[in-house]
């Protein structure tokens, strides 16, 4: 097969396996016996390693008795007694360090090898989606078994990663970025609610940020199309409404100390909507000042999306489009394909699958999850409100719930509560202020204290 340890590399290989008991584990670990090609090479790797697996040591000159069988072989007890000869030459003289040092580069490029073939072999039998996902598992493959970490010494990186703004994504909700609690890079970022109330405008808030520090991002909707989407990114960006109608903006009247001293609400006199021509024309021109080829939004059917489809979706952006995002938003993954007979435990099994590729692909993920129907009738949502699977919140690295009473909505007012925080938080009410029918998730924030809940009551 092209591309197998052939030759000398492969007969050093087994004489490390045969004569060298101390590589074996590392031989074994990292060299499936499927990447050497060669059928008779292969045989006497994989007895071997059975050899160890029993007696804990290399076979050494048992080899001739562990292939007794094969050097009477009619057919090919010449070529076996000429492997095993070269093999003995070898024994003493062998590089170790060099040829352990080969195997990361060569499993690496023969597993891709194999993957084409196996991939082409599916193309021919019409199985398309089955090619992709040959190709996603064989991205999973990482070899770091000679990578040796990070040492506790390396003081230049751990500090890069601690000093660096490119590792958070931040929100534009002040309060919410002043404790830090904000999508970062190879983490999860959480936001439930109630259906209906505003989730997928929390991610388009996040979005727009985002787009602003110059970040890539794939927005995945599993729930609305595309283009209705893509009209709320409109009206977020601009403050558009879809429609003539009277828009009251809630404003925090804060002190100078920054505790609230009233709620005002004022009538937007400039009424804007997308309905008008002219407004139509601004905003072409306005998007030409913005990097919008750095959003993609992409939707999938309802129960459709599996986790290795989505893997797929990535590597097709980036082999075809050369777009290789930032941010990784599912709106939402409670919505992805999951088995109807075991649902519960498949939702969970996706989020830890999701936190894995944010990870794998340095990815900052925002999804949103749907709160439970015992939510309905709370004033604050927590982790036991989860719906399906609580074990959700064990998996994700920030865990927000957006709350609202029937009053508090009327007035465009609505609460998050940091149910958990990466790098603390924990236990935090905000209130902000804001207007759906301008797109705007968040104009303003303010800490919840008692004073605060207090003027709210009276009003």
């Amino acid at each position: 097969m092209e591309g197998s340890i052939v030759g000398s590399l492969a007969e050093n290989i087994l004489a490390l396996v045969v004569f060298d008991t101390t590589s074996i584990p590392i031989l074994r670990g990292n060299l499936s016996s499927d990447l050497i090609g060669i059928k008779e090479y292969r045989e006497i790797y994989n007895r071997s390693l059975d050899y160890f697996a029993r007696f804990e040591q290399a076979p050494n000159e048992h080899i001739a008795d562990l292939c007794e069988d094969l050097l009477k072989d009619e057919e090919k007890g010449q070529f076996y007694k000429k492997i095993l000869i070269n093999i003995f030459s070898l024994k003493g003289s062998i590089n170790k360090d060099f040829i352990l040092s080969k195997l990361g580069e060569f499993t690496s490029k023969q597993n891709l090898k194999l993957a084409i073939v196996k991939a082409a072999n599916l193309l021919q039998e019409e199985k398309t989606e089955e090619a992709w996902e040959v190709f996603s598992s064989n991205k999973k493959i990482q070899f770091t078994t000679f990578e040796q970490g990070l040492k506790l010494s390396e003081l230049d990186k751990i500090f890069h990663h601690f000093d660096s703004e490119e590792e958070i994504i931040y929100t534009g909700i002040k309060i919410l970025d002043n404790l830090g609690v904000c999508p970062a890079y190879k983490e999860l970022f959480l936001l439930t609610g109630r259906s209906g109330e505003g989730k997928t405008w929390f991610l388009i808030n996040c979005v727009k940020f985002a787009l602003l520090q110059r970040k890539k991002i794939l927005h995945l909707t599993l729930e609305m199309p595309e283009h209705k989407i893509g009209l709320r990114y409109l009206q977020s960006l601009f403050s558009l409404s879809t429609k003539e109608a009277k828009q009251i903006i809630p404003v925090l009247k804060k002190k100078e100390d920054g505790t609230l001293l009233n709620i005002d609400y004022e009538e937007l006199q400039d009424n804007r909507n997308l309905k008008d021509l002219t407004v139509r024309k601004r905003i072409r021109e306005k998007l030409k000042k913005i990097r919008t080829n750095d959003l993609i939004i992409k939707e999938f059917p309802e129960n459709y999306l599996t986790f290795s489809g989505l893997e797929a979706f990535l590597e097709n952006l980036e082999a075809f489009y050369n777009f290789i995002p930032n941010v990784l938003v599912v709106d939402y993954p409670d919505l992805m394909f999951v088995n109807p007979t075991n649902v519960r435990i498949e939702t969970g099994h996706i989020y830890k699958q999701l936190h894995g590729l944010v990870k794998k692909r340095h990815l900052a993920g925002i999804i949103v999850s749907q709160a439970n129907r015992v939510a309905e009738d709370v004033t604050l949502i927590t982790r036991k409100h989860l719906a399906e699977d609580i074990s959700k919140v064990h998996v994700v690295d920030n865990h927000l719930t957006f709350n609202r009473t029937i009053k508090e909505r009327e007035k465009g007012l609505a609460r998050l509560f940091v149910e958990k925080g990466r790098n603390g938080g924990d236990g935090n009410t905000i209130l902000i202020t804001q207007n759906y029918g301008l797109g705007q998730f968040c104009f303003d924030s303010i800490l919840m204290t008692k004073q605060t809940q207090d003027l709210l009551a009276s009003q």
